[in-house]
């Protein structure tokens, strides 16, 4: 059987790497080719929910210096640090990250936006949805898939 596939360009390299899901025959290449496309999709996935809720790069960050009881400092989220994410440009977020994103959107899904004083950012943090899970139900994420729709 082989001694005809040898005849159709097929080899034992090749079926391995169909096998083992590793189409260029690198697995760490294939890893790497994933982890840069996940980076990338993850950035505009980010970008496109602060754009939803007319956010700038730095309206979390304000938010939580107005509300330190609400999101301690160490939880917020840095301009920079948010705009690095949406670029793609941080190759190994810490798990730190995840959870500052974390407690940002179980404070919107639970509608405790604290006390802001000023008004351009409460009204902002206001109208703010949360990320949803994709039957639409408020629920903070939490380990589910990016596969949440936009409010």
């Amino acid at each position: 059987m082989f001694a005809q596939n040898a005849n159709k360009g097929l080899s034992l390299a090749n079926l391995r790497d169909i096998q083992f899901g590793f189409p260029n025959g690198n697995p760490v290449q294939s890893l790497q080719h994933k982890l840069d496309a996940a980076r990338v999709q993850f950035g505009k996935f980010l970008r496109n929910w602060r754009r939803s809720n007319d956010w700038s790069v730095t309206t979390a960050q304000d938010w939580a210096k107005a509300c330190p009881a609400l999101i301690p400092w160490s939880l917020r989220v840095a301009g920079g640090q948010w705009g690095n994410l949406e670029n793609g440009k941080v190759h190994q977020p810490q798990p730190s990250t995840f959870i500052q994103l974390g407690v940002l959107n179980e404070c919107l899904a639970l509608d405790d936006r604290g006390p802001i004083k000023d008004r351009t950012l409460r009204d902002r943090v206001q109208r703010a949805q949360p990320v949803q899970h994709p039957d639409g139900g408020r629920v903070p994420l939490r380990g589910v898939k990016l596969e949440a729709r936009m409010p």
